[in-house]
């Protein structure tokens, strides 16, 4: 599986041969590797990856395991037993996440907002709120009406003067209470809930400050002041959940 090979010694750092036993690395040389490479003594080896050292740690505590490299245009599952590499069953999925983000960006703007050139923003919601669901069937129902999901995410988008990255905006605290022990979500399985920045609560204090000097409503801002929020509910579980389609 020279492809495994490729994956594991050049993005994680893994030393894949250093795993075989002797005999079968004597006689496996490693076709990727440059020849002034393969005759090199171990201490002219790369350091391992903190990755790479936290899965030899892992192999070693467990003895059996599978370690998953999620790549920007492929996947590649690496079991491993008793501290060896099987080779054999080294698999590859041609699916990374360029393609989930795009899958994101084109569901939101089917349903949402237009967000086709947006993809640095929708790359960094994607790693920040999608979640993999252990009930995908289960979370579609609970999720409608979107109103009233508990798997809904609001997104305050750049404005261009305070808000510059955007941000997960705070569940209410109708949420918050029906999360609570004894609530209708109690127990419930949902995805981050990032807190808020504390610039953009700084600004918002000043604002509600200036307003109450000006003797205003507190809760009502001027209409070019008006954030625009991004509705994102099902989409979070549902983009990761086509790995395993």
């Amino acid at each position: 599986a020279p492809a495994p090979f490729f994956s594991l010694q050049y993005v994680c750092r893994l030393p894949v041969q250093s795993l075989l036993p002797q005999q079968q690395q004597q006689q496996t040389p490693n076709a990727y590797q440059p020849q002034q490479q393969q005759t090199s003594s171990p201490q002219q080896q790369q350091p391992l990856s903190p990755a790479a050292v936290a899965a030899a740690s892992a192999s070693k505590a467990a003895g059996a395991g599978i370690v998953i490299d999620a790549g920007f245009s492929a996947c590649y599952a690496v079991p491993f037993y008793d501290g060896q590499l099987l080779t054999a069953a080294v698999r590859r999925l041609n699916l990374g996440g360029k393609a989930l983000t795009n899958l994101l960006k084109e569901t939101v703007s089917y349903r949402s907002l237009n967000m086709t050139d947006e993809g640095l923003l929708m790359e960094r919601l994607k790693d920040q709120l999608c979640w993999v669901s252990q009930h995908a069937i289960s979370d579609l129902h609970i999720s409608q009406p979107a109103a009233r999901s508990p798997h809904r995410r609001d997104v305050a988008l750049p404005d261009g003067v305070h808000n510059l990255r955007g941000y997960v905006k705070p569940p209410t605290p109708d949420v918050q209470a029906a999360f609570n022990p004894g609530g209708k979500f109690a127990g419930l399985r949902t995805g981050p809930w990032p807190a808020k920045p504390q610039h953009i609560t700084d600004v918002e204090q000043r604002e509600a400050a200036e307003r109450a000097q000006k003797g205003q409503e507190p809760g009502r801002k001027s209409g070019a002041a008006a954030e625009q929020v991004l509705q994102l509910n099902n989409e979070l579980f549902m983009t990761p959940e086509a790995l395993f389609r």
